[in-house]
């Protein structure tokens, strides 16, 4: 397809180029797509549920689109995209979020009536999106995993006698779920039962998890997987800052390497038949170092901005190997990229942390070769201020505004 892309701002020579949508065009994981992809000359188009959408103030957005997202009414939003991706022709459908994610695999052959959809079928997206079946594959490949208890049902006895055998803390957890999002810390054995059927309210037959003991390392292995099956890239980041600032997104992360977690991560999305992209999550146990697996995030995350700031460019990889390009050569990144989400992430995980003036790095230090921002850029402002409107929404709304300022999950993923 042959396209100009006057209309996103992009300044370039027409050439063979592709049209994209990317749903969910809030989060900041959706906007580092706009951004890799406008940057290379593709017209790319977003989907957002409000005004405030951040990715729709990017230079790089072509057009937008305001429709219901998964989250809130999956049948709305359905009905909404099938005609969308019939009318606009476009090359290649993004979806960013777990529940647009979800309802695009499971409805995958009746929207590639359309246009390419980059993922695997739904029985292969729930092996990885579940945590029971994460683990259990996991195990298969000899892929160490943090003790965990699974229900298929429950009862007060069943609970009381976890509760007798696990060593305190521990995690009630939904099997399915993104960043800290229904994550509930449990450290008293007389509130497991309470805080369980808490959790079981609206994710049922949450898993118990033994908290692996704070002073580990937090990694996550990203990883592209071609329609055959191939690996074309992958990438490891550490976590330095997280909010909450006890588990929940990352806020500041850095490139490191790490070879056998890569091993492990392929080893492990093979033997599900995975395909598309994955970040593979684990946390290191000080108590024998090793790392061990937390989940499989079937999808781009929020960290996504660091591997393209670092050189690997994973939107236009994806493009790549689904439409059917060349393959590229990927270039060795090196370690020590710095990239943070700074509004409202890295702000809030300062000022809930009690050591926040003895930072490292500083939560001063704005400036650096090798920092780069998830939403501030130099060439595209514009998301910026749509995230600042878009926190002004937020605010007005009390059950998203908990979500941003409480204790549950952050409302970025």
């Amino acid at each position: 397809m042959r396209i100009a892309c006057a209309d996103s701002g992009h300044v370039g020579a027409v050439s063979d180029r592709h049209r994209v949508l990317v749903t969910d065009g809030q989060w900041r994981k959706s906007l580092a797509i706009v951004r890799a992809l406008g940057r290379h000359g593709h017209s790319v188009e977003v989907a957002g549920e409000t005004w405030a959408t951040t990715s729709f103030f990017s230079k790089y957005c072509s057009r937008k689109h305001l429709f219901p997202t998964a989250q809130r009414d999956p049948d709305a939003f359905l009905a909404a995209l099938e005609p969308m991706l019939a009318a606009r022709n476009f090359d290649l459908l993004i979806p960013t979020e777990d529940e647009t994610v979800a309802i695009c695999a499971k409805h995958r052959e009746r929207l590639a009536r359309h246009t390419v959809v980059p993922l695997p079928d739904f029985g292969t997206l729930m092996k990885a999106a579940d945590k029971a079946s994460a683990y259990a594959a996991a195990r298969a490949c000899g892929l160490p995993v943090p003790t965990t208890r699974v229900f298929e049902d429950f009862s007060e006895q069943s609970l009381d006698a976890c509760a007798r055998e696990l060593d305190m803390p521990v995690f009630v957890k939904p099997r399915s779920s993104s960043g800290s999002r229904g994550i509930r810390h449990v450290s008293d054995r007389s509130q497991l039962t309470r805080v369980f059927r808490e959790v079981h309210t609206d994710y049922p037959l949450p898993l118990i998890q033994q908290a692996i003991p704070a002073g580990g390392k937090a990694r996550g292995v990203s990883v592209l997987m071609a329609p055959d099956g191939e690996v074309w890239a992958s990438f490891v980041h550490e976590r330095i800052r997280e909010y909450p600032i006890h588990g929940g997104p990352s806020t500041l992360r850095v490139s490191v390497h790490d070879a056998e977690l890569v091993e492990r991560s392929v080893a492990l999305l093979r033997s599900i038949g995975w395909i598309g992209m994955a970040m593979v999550e684990y946390k290191q146990d000080p108590r024998d170092a090793e790392f061990k697996l937390l989940e499989i995030n079937p999808r781009f995350v929020g960290s996504l901005q660091l591997a393209i700031s670092a050189g690997v460019d994973f939107p236009n990889l994806l493009c790549r190997a689904f439409l059917g390009g060349p393959r590229p050569p990927v270039p060795e990144y090196p370690d020590g990229i710095l990239c943070r989400w700074l509004l409202p992430g890295d702000l809030l995980h300062f000022l809930a942390n009690p050591d926040r003036m003895h930072l490292e790095p500083s939560f001063f230090r704005f400036w650096d070769a090798n920092l780069s921002y998830d939403i501030c850029s130099r060439d595209d402002f514009g998301p910026v201020i749509g995230r600042l409107m878009a926190m002004v929404v937020l605010s007005l709304d009390p059950s998203k505004r908990a979500m941003v300022f409480g204790r549950q999950r952050l409302s970025d993923r």
